[in-house]
């Protein structure tokens, strides 16, 4: 799968008639009730999961997370089917 160029913006997203999520920080979904490809880092993860940034970073710091779909130059990022799947485990 190849990211985009660059994340859509609010404006680009409601322009494009994809539904902005308020519920899923950075997730732009055409239909929430269909699962997306959204991108997550570690702030997004502990947002999603209802914990703390802290709690995230000890996951990564000990290995617990799954490796990262890629490595940006701002840090760590994973699909969030990649985070549920291991959380669902």
């Amino acid at each position: 799968m190849r990211l985009p160029d660059h994340a859509p913006t609010r404006a680009e997203a409601e322009r494009d008639e994809h539904q902005v999520c308020d519920d899923c920080p950075g997730c732009w979904c055409h239909d929430h009730d269909e699962d997306c490809d959204t991108v997550v880092g570690m702030t997004e993860i502990a947002a999603r999961l209802d914990v703390s940034i802290h709690t995230v970073r000890a996951w990564r710091l000990y290995g617990r997370l799954p490796e990262p779909d890629w490595q940006l130059a701002t840090g760590p990022v994973w699909l969030w089917a990649t985070i549920e799947e291991w959380h669902d485990a």
